[in-house]
């Protein structure tokens, strides 16, 4: 009889299993009225411990308070990056960013792949009605990618705003809410993401909120750390007073009690904890920049738990997804954990270690139960902090602790994996059948090569050297391409060598996949071992530059005069501006003209001033220092901007005993699939070429030419701006960049 039974229990489970993929199928599930709604509400640049229920002293979060009374609070959560779009797209697919590849912001090239499926597509195809609103420029649907899955997204609505408030937001969104939600209406559920950008850098002042995080006392310094925190806070209760905005209408409209609400961040914010420079950026991976907020209401919850878990944001996606298991199911891409055991109040390990990665790939983070671990790849660093006893991270114990060292840094070099390069040697000098080409990769990374299909005979490659850091390449060159494989764990290459006696130009060195800035604009390099009395580099269309290396009287720092020529086709004033990076501390010296800097960072600087004659900058530059890269930008202030084609880095290659004066950027450096080469123009007839090619992750996309039909006008006029729009019109000014803006820097820090 109990077998009969079990039996028959079987066959109606296999049939009312079948049943329900039948009628999933079928759409018969799809318009079910009581399916709860999934309100995801992010913001951009909170650090968890200055919203009130991570326990802030300030009265800066009283609508996210509320929300969290009643769900659940992970007090150790984790974000993949210290980067907006690579942390959101780890986000919206459930996928860490060696896995998507979106290592730096859409407005450097960075685009997310298709062929990710995103929480949006997956909720679509399960019947929801999807839409979204964003507050920043680099997160508008066709720029970045996120607008895969969104019936209706709703980009930055003004393109000269590069921070859009969150009221506006909110005026996106609320109307239609009203129209097709209120009341219960609404013939499918729900799913919102809604994004705000209020607490990032530049803070606008509003006196309303500042005296309110600041209870009535008088406000400190603006310029100080402590006036910078206090505006900082203003902007967050800014913020949350326009979510509580959102709530109230979810309460008012019997939408809240049953939905699935998710609060989390993209990454937190520096306020020199650790170094003076670090204020109002959110460079480096310390607790103030990784530590995230993550709140989550599940459907019905009416009682508030706070969860010891460590957890990261990937795990939204999957969480999410087995919460509306009755209906979606979690794809194969996700690399996060689903939560649904914890969401109720108990503790149990998730991640027994978590990750995170530095924009354009430049440092990596592995944290543990007490020890946490960063790689800084470009200078082959690490650092080891105890967070138990030193949750502050003062105090590095790298030279103290070699067995935690080793084990972390071992598990995070697995989980990262290595990178693919395609290294391709093809043409030949005029005249000629064959020739030897010979030279030295060199990382800070190991090297190892992979393929080796196309040497022949004599010709090698091989890692030695130090660590194998280096690459021998001595290749002989015929009538077709040679090409081999290898691979690195990141960070900046090295290349030298040449043809036989005949020393290659930088400009024949074609790297795919580089990234394209706003302004379309490459870097000037610099080797400061190189220079005599004066180097020179040029800049076609308009500008050019040279740099003298003087030194000051007696101990001090080197000093350097860089001397920028704006030849401008009009009359007027132009607006020259740029950035110039160093591998040693940068000090700007003050001149009797009108350039502002603005400290980046310790060995960055921004500039900008406006003027119709010659521009001279004075920088004083620490002892030591090999290489300094210059990038400037210049535009005419009016209805029209002078573009300036990429630029064409020349410099020969030096003796492979010497250091090489080509030098390429890890940000301008990056795995890409299936793109063309981005950094020479053109050329005609034969010549001698390298071709690099990085596999950063098998998803990553570079920002392809887009159709711009069906665009509304902000849009289009962001996408034309960035030249990623098809034969545009017309080209119209770019929007100023903000001097406070440290946003880009993610991706070239």
């Amino acid at each position: 009889m109990v077998k009969r039974l079990l039996l028959l229990g079987l066959v109606v489970a296999v049939a009312g299993f079948s049943l329900y993929y039948l009628f999933d199928a079928l759409g018969i599930f799809k318009t079910t009225p009581n399916r709860p709604h999934v309100i995801l509400i992010t913001a951009d640049t909170l650090r968890a411990d200055h919203v009130g229920c991570y326990g802030y002293s300030r009265p800066v979060t009283p609508h996210l308070d509320r929300l969290a009374d009643q769900s659940t609070v992970f007090l150790n959560c984790t974000s993949p990056a210290n980067s907006t779009n690579p942390s959101f797209a780890s986000m919206l697919t459930g996928t860490y960013v060696k896995t998507h590849g979106v290592i730096a912001l859409s407005t450097f090239g960075y685009r997310l792949n298709p062929e990710l499926k995103t929480l949006a597509e997956t909720l679509q195809e399960d019947g929801y009605r999807t839409m979204a609103a964003v507050s920043a420029h680099h997160l508008a649907g066709e720029l970045s990618g996120f607008g895969q899955g969104f019936d209706d997204f709703f980009d930055v609505i003004d393109p000269e705003c590069y921070k859009q408030p969150a009221p506006i937001t909110n005026e996106n969104v609320l109307p239609y809410l009203e129209e097709e939600y209120a009341g219960g209406k609404g013939e499918k559920p729900l799913f919102l993401w809604l994004h705000y950008f209020d607490p990032h850098d530049p803070y606008v002042t509003r006196p309303e909120y500042l005296n309110r995080v600041l209870s009535g006392k008088e406000a400190p310094d603006p310029d100080s750390i402590p006036g910078r925190i206090a505006l900082y806070d203003s902007e967050i209760a800014f913020m949350d007073e326009a979510v509580g905005d959102v709530l109230t209408f979810l309460r008012e409209n019997d939408m809240f009690d049953d939905s699935l609400i998710v609060f989390g961040s993209d990454h937190g914010e520096n306020f020199g904890e650790h170094d003076p420079s670090l204020v109002s950026n959110h460079f480096r991976l310390f607790e103030p920049v990784v530590h995230v907020p993550l709140i989550i209401k599940r459907p019905g919850q009416t009682e508030g738990f706070k969860i010891e878990s460590a957890v990261q944001s990937v795990d939204i996606y999957p969480t999410v997804v087995t919460l509306l298991s009755s209906f979606s199911r979690v794809p194969s891409q996700v690399e996060g954990m689903e939560l649904t055991d914890v969401l109720f109040g108990s503790e149990s390990e998730i991640h027994p270690f978590v990750f995170s990665e530095g924009g354009s790939n430049k440092e990596r983070m592995i944290k543990g139960r007490q020890f946490k671990l960063t790689h800084d790849v470009r200078r082959d660093r690490v650092e080891l902090y105890h967070l138990g006893k030193d949750p502050t991270e003062m105090e590095d114990l790298e030279g103290k602790e070699p067995e935690a060292v080793r084990e972390l840094k071992s598990k995070l070099d697995a989980f990262v994996g290595p990178q693919r390069v395609r290294f391709v040697l093809s043409g030949l000098p005029e005249g000629r059948e064959e020739c030897w080409y010979r030279g030295w990769l060199r990382a800070t990374t190991r090297l190892s090569v992979a393929d080796r299909s196309s040497l022949e005979g004599g010709d090698v490659a091989r890692a030695k050297g130090s660590q194998d850091r280096v690459l021998e390449i001595a290749v002989k060159l015929g009538d077709r391409d040679k090409e081999f494989e290898f691979d690195f764990l990141g960070g900046p290459l090295f290349l030298e060598g040449g043809l036989e006696d005949q020393p290659l130009e930088a400009s024949q060195v074609q790297v795919s996949g580089v990234p394209l800035t706003r302004t379309d604009v490459g870097p000037l390099y610099f080797d400061l071992t190189r220079f005599g009395e004066t180097g020179e580099s040029a800049i076609p269309e308009g500008m050019e530059a040279s740099v003298s290396v003087e030194r000051f009287a007696g101990q001090g720092p080197r000093k350097m005069e860089v001397v920028i020529r704006a030849r401008s086709p009009e009359s007027g004033p132009t607006v020259i501006e740029g950035r110039i990076l160093s591998d040693r501390d940068l000090i700007p010296i003050p001149d009797e003209g009108n350039v502002k800097f603005f400290r980046v960072g310790p060995n960055r600087l921004r500039f900008r001033t406006q003027r119709d004659g010659d521009l001279s900058l004075r920088i004083g530059l620490e002892e030591g220092a090999t290489m300094m890269v210059l990038q400037v930008n210049r535009r005419k202030d009016g209805a029209e901007a002078l573009r300036i084609p990429r630029t064409r880095i020349s410099a020969n290659f030096v003796d492979p005993k010497e250091r090489p004066p080509f030098f390429l950027m890890p940000n301008f450096f990056t795995a890409l699939l299936d793109t063309q080469p981005a950094t020479v123009e053109d050329t005609e007839g034969s010549w001698n070429g390298i071709q690099l090619i990085v596999r950063r992750s098998e998803f990553s996309a570079i920002l392809e030419k887009v159709n711009p039909d069906g665009m509304d006008e902000a849009t289009r006029r962001r996408m034309e701006l960035l030249g990623y729009v098809e034969d545009p019109k017309e080209v119209k000014t770019p929007p100023p960049e903000h001097p406070g803006k440290n946003e880009a820097d993610d991706s070239d820090d």
